[in-house]
């Protein structure tokens, strides 16, 4: 899950999150798929993908990501030193 740094993209983010995604589950799920609300309170949680990123080259040597979905999926390896 990743919080794209353009605001434009974070703000449809943020509807599907917290209005359609909800939705579709309880569509699909009844009342046990209203738990995928959830999601949104972590959304609203993560810094934006470039902070994430800043954050976790302090702490690993080496650190590769890659940004999807507009931004709406990061994807982080990072490697410790020995």
């Amino acid at each position: 899950l990743g919080k794209p740094n353009k605001h434009p993209i974070d703000i449809l983010f943020k509807l599907y999150w917290k209005l359609i995604a909800p939705l579709i589950s309880f569509i699909r799920l009844g009342v046990k798929g209203v738990t995928i609300s959830e999601i949104y309170r972590t959304y609203r949680r993560l810094p934006k993908n470039i902070q994430l990123i800043k954050l976790v080259e302090k702490f690993f040597k080496k650190v590769e990501w890659r940004e999807k979905l507009m931004g709406g999926i990061l994807i982080i390896s990072a490697w410790k030193p020995r």
